[in-house]
This record gives C-alpha cells, sequence and structure tokens, in this order.
C-alpha cells in the first residue's frame, strides 16, 4: 500500500522488498493461528515459512515458532531489588 500512494515509486528493488515484507507478514499470521488454534503442527508452520514466505531454515527471532521456543523473562524488578 505504501508503494501505491508514492513512497519508493519507480524502485523495484523497494516494491520487491515491501512485498516479500507483506508476504512475511501474512504467513506468521497464519502460521500464528494455525499454531495456536490446533490445527497446525510446528513442522507445519517451517515448511509453510520455507515454501510460502520463501524463508530458509533459519526461523525469524519474532516468529511464533521462536516465541514458543524461547523462555519469557520479566522486565519488572525483583522484589529483593
Amino acid at each position: 500500500m505504501m508503494y501505491e500512494r508514492g513512497l519508493g515509486t519507480g524502485d523495484p528493488e523497494k516494491h520487491i522488498g515491501q512485498l516479500t515484507d507483506a508476504l512475511l507478514r501474512d504467513v506468521r499470521l497464519l502460521s500464528a493461528i494455525g499454531m495456536h488454534t490446533g490445527g497446525m503442527t510446528v513442522a507445519q508452520s517451517e515448511k509453510m515459512f520455507s515454501t510460502q514466505a520463501f524463508q530458509t531454515q533459519a526461523m525469524p527471532v519474532n516468529s511464533p515458532l521462536a516465541a514458543r521456543l524461547t523462555p519469557h523473562t520479566s522486565t519488572t524488578p525483583s522484589a529483593s531489588s
């Protein structure tokens, strides 16, 4: 949508970059919904990232799968601090 509004108009590399980012956001959304509703396995999610979003085997840090595998830590100070 930003390309249509004039951002990067005339630069095909910027347009491809915007489309690639949009595609990755779409796949992340579909993966998150599929995994959280139980309709998609981790293997299916990984396959979707590689075949639909053209991502390498390495999982992006902010993907739904990475969020499940990364231990969450509190950012609030402990009572003893």
